[in-house]
């Protein structure tokens, strides 16, 4: 099986790269689009894949119309950020141009766009690794608006950095995202990000868990912090034990919500369930 994965990272997700990555890691020929530039049949008559992985906030016109010409071709799309209008209009695209087997997926934790949108929650990335830590600071504090939660944390802190997350602002000390931060997130001995849901119901959750000395999570209003909650409670589960919260959510990140995980999630979507099973045991032997 070919595999053409789109590149539609975002400051938020390295979905099609850590994909691409755990698929080779196994044997499976997957290739990553990962210049723009070149042109979409130029792309997909080189690649011939089996299977295409997209997203819909990078659908061109010339990809629903090869793919319409080539309807052997399985077609992922990932639907994340979505609403059901905007959904509708997809759909109504592709059938349009005779494309009738599109696999919907979304990343999304709380959006529900009924049954034939599948779940590949966001995931911890293993391949992204924290180098060690080449200086010491007691906090870094990353947000993606600076309201009045962020300067009433900081009212008493004297040593620290405000970073704005996914782009620059006049009042972060740097700018960072889910493929920048981890160089530095040793350096700091706590972690804590304040926003509206959107760094903290990312990918960047899973990585910051696994990679920081210490992450915490305030949300900038209650609404938020309840909605965080129930997503706690959805992707973990108690556990009897003497050990410490936070080794068991790591534990339970290492088992259950790895890149090899979703990537397997991913394989059963499109039918594959052998590849699926190695990517299963691939990260349990590990």
């Amino acid at each position: 099986m070919k595999i053409l994965i789109q590149n539609y990272s975002s400051p938020y997700s390295t979905e099609p790269l850590y994909f691409m990555e755990c698929l080779k890691r196994i044997g499976v020929d997957a290739i990553l689009w990962a210049d723009s530039n070149i042109p979409t049949f130029d792309m997909f008559d080189t690649a011939r894949p089996d299977v295409f992985v997209g997203h819909f906030a990078y659908l061109t016109e010339d990809i629903v119309k090869y793919l319409s010409q080539n309807k052997s071709i399985k077609f992922v799309l990932n639907v994340s950020s979505t609403n059901i209008d905007q959904l509708k209009t997809i759909k109504e695209t592709m059938l349009s141009m005779g494309i009738e087997n599109v696999i919907f997926f979304s990343n999304d934790f709380s959006h529900n766009h009924g049954e034939e949108v599948l779940k590949i929650l966001p995931a911890y990335d293993i391949f992204i690794q924290a180098p060690p830590q080449q200086f010491n600071i007691p906090l870094a504090v990353i947000t993606n608006n600076k309201e009045e939660k962020v300067e009433k944390f900081l009212e008493d802190k004297e040593v620290y950095h405000l970073a704005s997350y996914g782009k620059k602002e006049q009042w972060g000390d740097y700018t960072t995202d889910i493929r920048s931060f981890w160089g530095v997130c040793k350096c700091y001995d706590e972690v804590t990000v304040i926003d509206d849901g959107m760094i903290s119901l990312s990918q960047f959750f899973f990585q910051a868990t696994m990679l920081c000395n210490k992450f915490n999570i305030i949300s900038q209003r209650e609404e938020q912090r309840e909605a965080f909650q129930d997503v706690l409670s959805q992707i973990f589960t108690s556990e009897e034990t003497s050990d410490e919260v936070d080794d068991v959510v790591k534990r339970q990140i290492i088992k259950n919500h790895t890149c090899f995980n979703r990537s397997a999630q991913l394989m059963n979507l499109i039918g594959d369930k052998e590849t699926a099973e190695k990517l299963e045991r691939f990260i349990k032997d590990e």
